[in-house]
């Protein structure tokens, strides 16, 4: 695992897909819209597969979306948030 600093240390885990078969996510809440999108291209960065943005406020979604290298598929209108 590498650490990404960023106002607050992210743990990152690109390896996750590898190892266990899941793709990585990245939980929003607690983190700002910068650790978010920088959580998000380390892992991509890294060859991580795909990763989820997970319960992510529309500030956060729009950071990552914009940092993300490569294309997005965003959730359809009528998916549910919790």
């Amino acid at each position: 695992m590498r650490s990404v600093s960023v106002e607050l240390e992210l743990r990152l885990d690109p390896g996750r897909l590898v190892r266990t078969g899941l793709s990585e996510a990245v939980y929003g809440p607690g983190k700002t819209p910068q650790q978010c999108a920088a959580a998000v291209v380390g892992l991509l960065a890294d060859g991580a597969g795909p990763v989820l943005l997970t319960r992510a406020d529309p500030r956060q979604q729009v950071a990552a979306v914009a940092a993300a290298p490569a294309p997005v598929s965003r959730p359809p209108p009528t998916a549910r948030r919790c």
